[in-house]
């Protein structure tokens, strides 16, 4: 669904993109400005982009905790 919205926003094809640098291309283009990085040093995102920590569980060991 990203995809087409992408397509739609942009005018591109999908398979016309090889790299991520296509990418940036793409939205420099249509910004008109040229795509600034900057480091992260706030807390509140983890790694891969996400806001909040991903957290595992054993839901087997928590049933056997809850039930005995």
């Amino acid at each position: 669904m990203k995809s087409l919205i992408f397509e739609k926003k942009y005018g591109v094809k999908m398979e016309d993109i090889k790299t991520i640098k296509d990418i940036e291309d793409i939205v420099e283009k249509s910004s008109g400005e040229k795509i600034k990085f900057s480091k992260s040093d706030s807390l509140i995102m983890a790694k891969g982009g996400c806001v909040f920590d991903i957290v595992e569980y054993d839901i087997n060991k928590s049933l056997v905790k809850l039930y005995g």
